[in-house]
C-alpha cells in the first residue's frame, strides 16, 4: 500500500514539478527564454523508456529531497491584531509553498543535467498541439518524446 501511496505522490509531483522530460515550464519572465513563452527538456536520440524512466527518476528525486530551509521573513511590530495575524499567516504559508516549488524544480533540473538533458524552447505551434492533448495522457507523453529527442529541433530551439 506505502508503495502505491508514493508512486502516486511522485507521478503527481512530476506532473506538476518543474518539467522531467515531457512536461514544460512556462517562462517566468518576459524574454526569460529567448522569445519562447514556455521550456522543456530533451536528449537527442533518447529512447522513449530512458525518456520515461529519467522522468521518473528526477521527479521521484524531487519528491524524497529534502524540504528546503525555510526563508526568513521580515517582521515589523503590528498590533495582535487577529485579521493582520491571520494575513500574515497566510502570506508566510504562501511563501513557503513557493519556496518548496522553486528547491523541487531545481531538484528536478539538475536531475536533468545530469542525465545528459538539456532545456529547449516550445514554439507556438508546438504549445498549441499540446494543448489539445490531455495532460498525462500517452498521446501528449509520444509527442513531447517526439520534440524531446529530434537532434535537429535540440538544436535550432536550443536555450
Amino acid at each position: 500500500m506505502r508503495s502505491v501511496v508514493v508512486l502516486s505522490l511522485v507521478l503527481g509531483l512530476g506532473a506538476c514539478v518543474s518539467p522531467p522530460p515531457g512536461n514544460m515550464r512556462a517562462a517566468a519572465t518576459e524574454g526569460e527564454l529567448g522569445g519562447y513563452k514556455a521550456f522543456s527538456w530533451g536528449r537527442a536520440g533518447v529512447t522513449y523508456s530512458e525518456y520515461q524512466t529519467v522522468s521518473f527518476e528526477c521527479a521521484s528525486r524531487a519528491m524524497l529531497a529534502p524540504r528546503a530551509p525555510p526563508e526568513p521573513i521580515p517582521t515589523l511590530f503590528a498590533p495582535a491584531d487577529p485579521e493582520w495575524m491571520i494575513a500574515d499567516a497566510v502570506s508566510s504559508d504562501v511563501q513557503d509553498q513557493r519556496s518548496q516549488y522553486q528547491h523541487r524544480q531545481e531538484v528536478v533540473e539538475a536531475c536533468l543535467q545530469e542525465f545528459g538533458f538539456t532545456a529547449f524552447g516550445l514554439t507556438d505551434d508546438q504549445l498549441a498541439k499540446l494543448a489539445t492533448l490531455p495532460r498525462g495522457s500517452e498521446e501528449r507523453r509520444a509527442y513531447l518524446h517526439g520534440l524531446s529527442s529530434d537532434p535537429e529541433r535540440l538544436a535550432a530551439q536550443h536555450l
